[in-house]
């Protein structure tokens, strides 16, 4: 597979943009163009032992005999099928990443110190923590494919490490549910998303499909499902309602907040026990997924006057991206509560739009 470089483009500190002109450059050289130094080397461990399906591994990528480093660009592979990319985070100091590009199943990855006074790193160190979330069972390998290293004297290098860890995750049993019998349309969902944590069923072994989803339970699914990181629960006080929002949500409530995937409604309430609607659901899957809307777009459903304008762009996105479909008779039916089955649905394309992105 062909690795295309990553361009970065920043205007942050104005005093070190020669300094980081220089520093992309030659991290961005064709294959060959790298300064031909003694070559560090570099290795991948994974965290976890003994991992399974919903449990996040953490893989640490690791420098030995590097000199003066002071930038550097990773690109990481993994089983897009086995494994979903959560997030990365330099181990180094004195200095800022860019945001990780992920594609085709790798993910690039890059992060530079700034500063005159700032030194470069030798010896042996850790260079960055990338984390992955299980989401079936199987062997798989996650492998270091390409370092692209730069000195603080700018001297540029480039290895391929190959260093692979395998890993093998057990098969996540089957949870069935006394009231999901075979044949049910969304079955298979659920029991993919219990399996996989998402969701849970009650004590007496029921799933409950058809009961209605609140808005603090839709929330919650989901910031399970896209591991988002916590947000400020003071923030959720800031609601009139706040008091409404159970302690068990306040968690979920903060991080999606903090994300940008729900503001409230204009009386300064949340209404966390009110069920959701099809169009709300839609509109918060959207903006969770960050997906470009169109004001100009236009629904196809035989009720599309009945969505309300705060929400047709967004569902029209979540057709397009096959996040969301309309009802029977080519009804999106947006003010209809949600179901259980429905949001679990939902929950899961969105969790796989995730990994195949």
């Amino acid at each position: 597979m062909q690795i295309q470089p990553l361009f970065v483009r920043s205007a942050i500190l104005k005093t070190i943009c020669a300094l980081l002109a220089a520093l992309l450059l030659l991290v961005c050289l064709p294959h060959g163009q790298a300064a031909a130094a003694d070559e560090p080397g570099f290795t991948l461990t994974a965290g976890s032992a003994s991992p399974k399906v919903g449990s996040v591994i953490s893989v640490v990528v690791h420098g030995d005999g590097v000199q003066d480093l002071f930038g550097y660009e990773l690109n990481v592979s993994y089983s897009a099928d086995k494994w979903q990319f959560v997030d990365a985070a330099s181990s180094l100091e004195g200095g800022f990443a860019v945001a990780p590009i992920v594609k085709d199943g790798v993910v690039t990855y890059a992060y530079t110190k700034v500063g005159a006074a700032t030194a470069g790193v030798s010896g042996s160190t850790d260079l960055a923590t990338l984390r992955f979330k299980a989401i079936a069972g199987g062997s798989s390998a996650i492998q270091l494919v390409r370092v692209k290293t730069v000195s603080k004297s700018l001297k540029a290098n480039e290895v391929s490490p190959g260093t692979t860890v395998s890993i093998i995750v057990p098969q996540a049993a089957i949870i069935t549910f006394t009231d999901v019998p075979e044949g049910y349309w969304a079955k298979g969902a659920i029991e993919r998303a219990a399996a996989l944590e998402l969701v849970n069923g009650f004590p007496d072994g029921t799933f409950k499909p058809k009961k209605v989803v609140t808005r603090a339970e839709f929330v919650t699914m989901l910031a399970r499902a896209l591991t988002v990181p916590g947000g400020e629960e003071g923030a959720v006080s800031a609601f009139k309602d706040a008091a409404l929002i159970g302690e068990w949500a306040k968690p979920s409530v903060a991080k999606a907040l903090a994300a940008g995937w729900v503001k409230g409604f204009d009386d300064g309430t949340f209404k966390p026990n009110a069920p959701i609607t099809r169009a709300e659901m839609t509109v918060i899957a959207v903006r969770a997924l960050k997906l470009e809307t169109s004001e100009t777009a236009t629904l196809a459903f035989g009720d599309a006057n009945r969505v309300p304008t705060w929400a047709k762009a967004s569902v029209a996105e979540a057709v397009k991206a096959g996040l969301i479909q309309g009802r029977e008779n080519n009804t999106f039916a947006p003010a209809d509560a949600t179901t259980r089955a429905e949001a679990v649905v939902v929950l899961l394309r969105v969790f796989d739009y995730v990994g195949n992105r």
